[in-house]
């Protein structure tokens, strides 16, 4: 993707299998790329709660610093900030928290398995920079400022809405999510 300001949105429909939790398939899209997995079921209530867990940071994902810098590096400081020093055994987990208002999608959902996805924002920008699973190609896509977590905040009320009322739930298929990204860009 080039330095154009790309639209962020997220696709989701609901499983609901008498007997058991309803389950989800969502992704995120940035114009015409897909990030996550279409065709993975996730529990409704599991990917709301991770979905809560990045708008705690709503609005707190500015760093002019990290912004900045070249996109291997960026990724590598936020991936080796989050996720390798969050083991205590390396440098006492310090920084973790620290470095959690930047991730992009909820972790452990199966929808986002093996995706690695932070945003950095200027105040004007956000930068969206991702790996895919089994890739060690980076990529990066620029949107507005706030638009991952309008869109996160618009997806968290509609799920909410749609677990409170069954008769919204439909049959599921990846295919339908596709055409929901479609009808949403």
């Amino acid at each position: 993707m080039d330095s154009e300001t790309a639209r962020c949105a997220i696709a989701h429909e609901l499983e609901d299998v008498e007997g058991e939790r309803p389950r989800v398939r969502c992704v995120f899209s940035v114009d015409d790329v897909v990030l996550g997995n279409v065709e993975a079921l996730s529990e409704a209530v599991s990917l709301l709660g991770g979905v809560d867990v990045l708008l705690r940071h709503e609005g707190n994902r500015r760093s002019d610093e990290l912004f900045a810098m070249p996109l291997e590096r960026l990724f590598r400081h936020l991936e080796i900030g989050l996720f390798v020093y969050s083991d205590p055994g390396l440098d006492g987990g310090s920084d973790w928290q620290r470095y959690l208002r930047f991730l992009a999608v909820p972790r452990e959902v199966a929808a986002f398995n093996g995706w690695t996805v932070f945003i950095v924002e200027n105040g004007q920008l956000g930068r969206l920079v991702w790996r895919r699973p089994g890739h060690s190609e980076l990529a990066q896509a620029f949107i507005e400022a706030g638009a991952l977590d309008d869109a996160l905040r618009a997806f968290s009320e509609e799920l909410a809405a749609n677990l409170a009322s069954p008769t919204s739930v439909i049959p599921l298929s990846g295919e339908r999510v596709k055409s929901k990204i479609r009808d949403v860009g």
